[in-house]
C-alpha cells in the first residue's frame, strides 16, 4: 500500500492514527473493499495500542461493535459512504477536538471530493441563521433557517449528529454548522435527495423564502472562525474592524 495518512486532531494537537486516505486521497479513489477493510482494522489496532484513553465516553466493546458493523457494510458502500463511516467512528469518542481532518477532500485536486454549499450557518438562541454566503445567495443572509432539503432544520441537525465531533451540546451547536453544508453528508443522512443541490427555506423580514443552493468544491469557505470573509462572499456583519 502507498503511504496514506489520515490525521485526527485531538485537543489542539495533531496525532497520526493510521495509514489511509487523507495525504493521498487519489489512491483510495480506486482501492478495493478489502483495502478499505484493512484500513479499518489498522485504525482499530492503533487506537488500542496507542490511544486507549479515548474510551471514556464509549466502551471499547461498544466501539468495536460499530467497527464490525462498518467492516461488514463496506462491500456495499460507495467511497463517500465509507468516508462518512470513518467520520462517525471517530465521532463516537465524543471528544471535541478528536476528529478526522476532511480538509484534503474539499480540494479540487482530490478524486474523492466532499463538496459544500457556499453558505455559513450559526446557531443563535432562537434558531439557526445564515450569517455569510456567496454573493449569489446574498438575499438569504440574515434569514432564519426553517428547513434544509427534506427536513425541518432541527430534524436535519439530529440527522447529522452521528457525524459531529463534540463532547457536549455547546460543542455540537458549533461544529454541526459545518456539517450542515457538506453536500455528500446531507445526501447520506437522508436530508437531501442528491449531492448537487439542496433547497433552503428561510424566514426573513416576516416572509418565507426558498432558494436552491448548488454545491461547490472549494475549501476556502469551510473555515469556522468567521474572521475572514472569502472573496465574492457577503457577511451579515457590518464592515469594520473585528474586536479582539
Amino acid at each position: 500500500m502507498k503511504n496514506r495518512i489520515l490525521t485526527i486532531f485531538r485537543n489542539g494537537k495533531v496525532f497520526i492514527l493510521f495509514l489511509i486516505l487523507i495525504s493521498d486521497p487519489n489512491y483510495c479513489y480506486s482501492q478495493t473493499s478489502d483495502e478499505w477493510q484493512n484500513d479499518l482494522r489498522s485504525l482499530q489496532q492503533i487506537v488500542y495500542t496507542k490511544y486507549q484513553n479515548l474510551f471514556y465516553n464509549i466502551s471499547a466493546e461498544n466501539w468495536d461493535k460499530e467497527v464490525d458493523k462498518l467492516y461488514s457494510g463496506i462491500p456495499g458502500m460507495n467511497n463517500n459512504e465509507i468516508v462518512a463511516g470513518f467520520v462517525k467512528l471517530v465521532a463516537l469518542f465524543h471528544i471535541g477536538h478528536t476528529r478526522i481532518n476532511l480538509g484534503p477532500l474539499q480540494n479540487a485536486d482530490s478524486k474523492i471530493q466532499l463538496h459544500s454549499y457556499p453558505v455559513q450557518f450559526y446557531k443563535f438562541i432562537d434558531g439557526i441563521y445564515v450569517i455569510r454566503a456567496d454573493k449569489k445567495y446574498k438575499d438569504a443572509i440574515g434569514g432564519k433557517v426553517l428547513s434544509i432539503g427534506n427536513m425541518e432544520v432541527e430534524k436535519a441537525l439530529e440527522a447529522i449528529r452521528s457525524l459531529v465531533h463534540c463532547e457536549n451540546e455547546q460543542g455540537f451547536n458549533s461544529a454541526s454548522m459545518n456539517f450542515l453544508t457538506i453536500s455528500e453528508f446531507l445526501k447520506i443522512q437522508g436530508i437531501a435527495d442528491n449531492d448537487d443541490t439542496v433547497t433552503l427555506t428561510y424566514l426573513k423580514n416576516g416572509n418565507e423564502e426558498t432558494v436552491v443552493l448548488k454545491s461547490e468544491i472549494n475549501s476556502v469557505h469551510m473555515t469556522h472562525t468567521g474572521l475572514n470573509t472569502p472573496e465574492d462572499w457577503v457577511d451579515a456583519r457590518k464592515p469594520g474592524s473585528i474586536p479582539l
